[in-house]
């Protein structure tokens, strides 16, 4: 079992699955994989089993009750969104050996705060984050990375902004199995 490091980590993939010939396809084929929809998920969503594409289409913000929705902290113009994240890891292979495996069990914890303006012109945002990896047995393996952002737009007019971001990181290298 291994684990995956960082602060942050997006992934992002993009999955089309197109079957027979183009030629052969008639315009709702066509059209069904312009969308990237299956041939089965538009049966099932005519059948009723699937929501209507304005549910598909909504954003989480917009599904999610208000019970779910983080409030924050209003500090006048700005917003304070604190966040934190608490993980137990059982990794059986820490060293990723062929032989001799080590066993440990990994606690992570992930603070996070975030500074958003709420202007109506131009903005500021401010992210703190955090994660330290504790090992129970192997301590000298125990991790702490950092990311802090700062980030601004000025508005000069309608069309024109201007964008300024700095960032800082603090992160440990992956130990190269071996």
């Amino acid at each position: 079992m291994t684990t995956t490091r960082g602060v942050t980590i997006g992934l992002s993939v993009l999955l089309g699955i197109m079957s027979g010939s183009a030629m052969a396809q008639s315009v709702d084929d066509q059209t069904q994989e312009a969308l990237g929809q299956k041939k089965e998920s538009v049966r099932k969503q005519k059948e009723k089993l699937l929501p209507p594409d304005e549910a598909l289409s909504m954003k989480d913000k917009e599904v999610a009750p208000d019970a779910y929705q983080a409030k924050g902290i209003d500090l006048g113009n700005f917003m304070l969104m604190p966040k934190a994240e608490v993980d137990l890891i059982r990794n059986s292979n820490i060293y990723a050996q062929n032989y001799n495996p080590k066993f440990d069990l990994i606690h992570v914890y992930r603070p996070e705060v975030a500074l958003n303006s709420r202007f109506d012109r131009h903005s500021i945002t401010a992210t703190l984050r955090g994660e330290e990896k504790q090992y129970t047995r192997y301590s000298k393996e125990n991790t702490t990375n950092v990311l802090a952002v700062l980030g601004g737009r000025y508005d000069l007019s309608d069309q024109n902004t201007l964008n300024a971001n700095l960032s800082y990181v603090q992160d440990h290298g992956s130990r190269q199995p071996g």
